[in-house]
């Protein structure tokens, strides 16, 4: 790993990698030392805060160099390189763009009467550039991965994330009485909302329900928009009345008052429940039944219903007619 190169290429006690915390990434702190087999990850340790030397050289963007015959640091900086036991030092700025993300550093080198010169200070600084393309590709990866299996209006996970989360959790066995549950919720009238008050007031309201959900839902449910006006929950329940309650609930969620762009809204929803064991065996199986009984749910007074084979057959049947209807339109009088 590029610590190791960098703490054997300049001989020193120590070399670290800190990025500190920013937004959804957290926060990477990396140190090789001559005292410790491979890489050794400091977040873990409770114990270890934010560097002075450090924080310094995030905020200045500049490389700090301390050497017995070079000390240019300023006086804040004496207490922490004091405590810190540091003879010399090279802290180098991690750049992408323009912005300082972070810093890499090597401390004391070996040897009593060895030290950093300054043809160490170039050296470093073109480690630093490696180490800031490594880091600004995995964290390319990291968004890359994310935006896959998330939405980028609400950030919750996508549809695609859900069947991955419904597959894992059908992996796991069910206590006795537990079941797996999938709410599948559809918001009603939102397509007047979008025709009458524009996209941006609907993407508004949209976020606003994803909130909602992913505050009011239960603990360890997951919350995913899977396409348009469709939101869905995950969760594991003590049976069908669980569920059932549940989504009441979080129907009664979205009805409270709300409003976007100082237009208030009276969000109502339908929602359809399928159950692992019960009605499917696998992720799309159960997706396909939350969402057939969701639209049953729309004809039910209170918007809920529960996946029954019956709902199906009803499904088949409505497709059937359908068909018969464009075939008998199509054919020629007789």
């Amino acid at each position: 790993m590029l610590l190791t190169r960098a703490r054997e290429l300049l001989n020193a006690e120590s070399a670290t990698l800190w990025i500190p915390a920013e937004r959804r990434y957290p926060e990477v702190r990396l140190t090789a030392r001559i005292d410790a087999n491979g890489v050794v990850d400091e977040v873990a340790d409770e114990s270890t805060q934010t560097d002075a030397i450090e924080r310094h050289v995030l905020q200045q963007g500049e490389t700090l160099y301390i050497a017995p015959r070079h000390r240019s640091a300023e006086e804040a900086l004496q207490g922490p390189i004091a405590a810190r036991g540091v003879r010399d030092i090279i802290a180098v700025p991690l750049r992408s763009g323009d912005a300082v993300v972070g810093c890499f550093e090597v401390v004391n080198r070996l040897g009593d009467l060895e030290y950093f010169k300054r043809e160490d200070v170039r050296l470093m600084e073109t480690l630093a550039a490696h180490a800031a393309v490594a880091v600004e590709n995995s964290r390319l990866i990291d968004r890359l991965r994310h935006d896959a299996y998330h939405d980028a209006l609400t950030g919750l996970p996508n549809r695609r994330r859900l069947t991955s989360a419904i597959t894992e959790a059908l992996g796991v066995q069910p206590a006795p009485g537990e079941a797996v549950a999938l709410l599948f919720l559809d918001l009603a009238g939102f397509r007047e909302v979008n025709e009458t008050l524009g996209h941006d007031v609907g993407d508004k309201l949209l976020a606003e329900v994803g909130s909602r959900l992913s505050a009011r839902a239960p603990d360890g449910a997951l919350v995913a928009r899977v396409g348009g006006d469709e939101f869905a929950i995950l969760l594991r329940v003590d049976g069908s009345d669980s569920a059932v309650a549940t989504a009441v609930a979080l129907q009664y969620v979205l009805t409270e008052a709300s409003g976007t762009d100082g237009v208030p809204f009276d969000i109502t929803s339908s929602v359809g429940v399928a159950l692992y064991p019960d009605h499917a065996s696998d992720a799309n199986g159960l997706l396909q039944r939350a969402e057939v009984a969701q639209r049953e749910a729309v004809k039910n007074p209170r918007g809920v219903q529960i996946y029954s084979a019956a709902l199906e057959s009803r499904s088949v049947a409505r497709i059937g007619l359908a068909g018969d209807l464009r075939r008998g339109r199509s054919s020629p009088a007789r």
